[in-house]
C-alpha cells in the first residue's frame, strides 16, 4: 500500500503535485538551498514516501513546479501487433500503465482524453484494492484528469474484464461509466451489458 502522508497537505493538493511533478523537468543541480528542498519534496512524492508537509509548503511546491519546464515528449514503445491509441469510439475504455488505471473517452472535439483513477484519499486505486471495505459504506473512487496520456496509451495496455473485477468489487462501480452494479447479473460479470466492450477479453 502506498504510504500515507502526515497531516498537512490537502487531497487536491498532494494529486496536484504528483501530477505536475511526473509533468515537469527537475533542476539537475539546484540553484539554492530553497530550490533544493523543492527538489527532495516532488522526489519524494513520486517515489510515494511519507513526507511531511503543511499547506503552505505544499502550495509553494505547487507554484514552483508549475514554474518549470515540461518533458520531452517521449517515444511510446508499441508492441507487436498493438497500436496507440487512435481516436476512434472503439478505442474508449479503461486502460493500465504500471500502477495507473486510466478512463478513456472522446470529448466534444472528437479527441480523446484520459483520466486516471485513484482512491477517495488520493492513493492510486490498485495501491488499496486489498483494503476491507464495508459493503454499507463502499468507498468511493475520484478521476484525475491526465494530460496527453491518451496519446501514449496503446490497444494493448487495454485493462482486462477479469483484472478489473476486484476493484468494481471494491467500489461497487464500473470503472468506465461509474453507474453502481446492481442487476444480478452485472453483479456476476461486475459490469454493465454496454460498458463490458471497453474492457479486454
Amino acid at each position: 500500500m502506498t504510504a500515507r502522508w502526515v497531516r498537512g497537505a490537502t487531497g487536491p493538493q498532494r494529486i496536484r503535485i504528483r501530477r505536475t511533478a511526473c509533468e515537469r523537468q527537475l533542476p539537475e543541480v539546484p540553484a539554492s538551498e530553497a530550490e533544493a528542498r523543492m527538489i527532495q519534496l516532488a522526489l519524494a512524492v513520486l517515489g510515494d514516501e511519507l513526507v511531511p508537509m503543511g499547506l503552505s509548503e505544499a502550495s509553494a511546491l505547487i507554484d514552483w513546479l508549475d514554474g518549470l519546464d515540461r518533458k520531452a515528449a517521449a517515444v511510446v514503445p508499441v508492441p507487436d501487433g498493438a497500436r496507440l491509441l487512435e481516436g476512434t469510439e472503439q478505442d474508449q475504455g479503461v486502460y493500465r500503465r504500471g500502477r495507473d488505471i486510466y478512463v478513456v473517452k472522446l470529448g466534444p472535439s472528437g479527441n480523446l482524453y484520459a483520466k486516471r483513477l485513484l482512491d477517495e484519499n488520493g492513493d492510486r486505486v490498485l495501491d488499496v484494492v486489498g483494503e476491507p471495505v464495508d459493503p454499507d459504506d463502499r468507498p468511493r473512487f475520484i478521476r484525475e484528469s491526465a494530460p496527453g496520456m491518451a496519446k501514449r496509451l496503446t490497444t494493448a495496455d487495454r485493462l482486462s474484464l477479469e483484472d478489473a473485477r476486484q476493484l468494481m468489487t471494491r467500489y461497487g462501480r464500473c470503472l468506465y461509466c461509474s453507474h453502481k452494479i446492481g442487476a444480478a447479473a452485472s453483479v456476476a460479470r461486475m459490469t454493465g451489458s454496454v460498458c463490458k466492450d471497453r474492457f479486454a477479453a
